[in-house]
């Protein structure tokens, strides 16, 4: 990498990254390597792109996705009227089809078996919100089957389903207990991808 790369990268990484309270732009992601760390070393992130879902577990191949929210904004400042919590809404839209790699999979519905809801409640004092600290997060597990049809949901309406609550300390055991009551899991009903469709774009 030239150098000039590389401190562009660097100051693009500290202005997403380098503070408490991260954007929505800078949030999502930093969230779904998180759940990779607090679910060890049997998982792996395989989100971007167009993936349909986030984390993946290697041996069983259970698919997680993960939606998040913040009660506090970056932008919100306390002063100026836009300093109340943000509201809770999340996407659960289904959806036509999903790429693995270059490949794409027509399959209408949600292709991930497991969805995780992180809630970071913390809003006042904001020298406390911390969006970095795993403590601060709340998890909320609802299996895919359980969900709506609706485009998205409020935490509200969330906590009426059937729903596991879970913290950074507990994630990985209350994931591993629902996962033992999926089956089929979601990979086995597509037709298998050829690795060498499945290459990056």
């Amino acid at each position: 990498m030239k150098p000039i790369a590389k401190a562009i990268i660097d100051e693009i990484v500290e202005e997403l990254y380098g503070k408490p309270i991260l954007s929505n732009l800078a949030r999502p992601l930093y969230v779904e390597k998180l759940l990779v760390r607090l679910l060890g070393p049997d998982w792996k992130y395989v989100g971007g792109d167009w993936s349909g879902w986030d984390l993946e577990h290697k041996t069983s191949r259970l698919r997680l996705e993960v939606k998040q929210s913040a009660a506090r904004q970056s932008w919100a400042d306390g002063q100026s009227g836009i300093g109340k919590p943000s509201k809770p809404i999340f996407d659960i839209r289904a959806r036509t089809g999903y790429y693995v790699g270059s490949k794409r999979i027509n399959s209408k519905g949600r292709p991930a078996d497991l969805y995780v809801f992180a809630w970071h409640p913390v809003f006042e004092p904001a020298q406390a919100v911390d969006h970095t600290d795993p403590e601060q997060w709340e998890f909320y597990l609802l299996t895919e089957r359980d969900l709506p049809s609706r485009k998205t949901i409020s935490l509200s309406s969330l906590l009426k389903l059937k729903h596991v609550v879970a913290t950074s300390q507990t994630l990985a055991a209350e994931i591993e207990r629902l996962a033992a009551n999926l089956s089929p899991l979601k990979w086995s009903q597509v037709p298998p991808v050829d690795p060498g469709d499945a290459a990056d774009l």
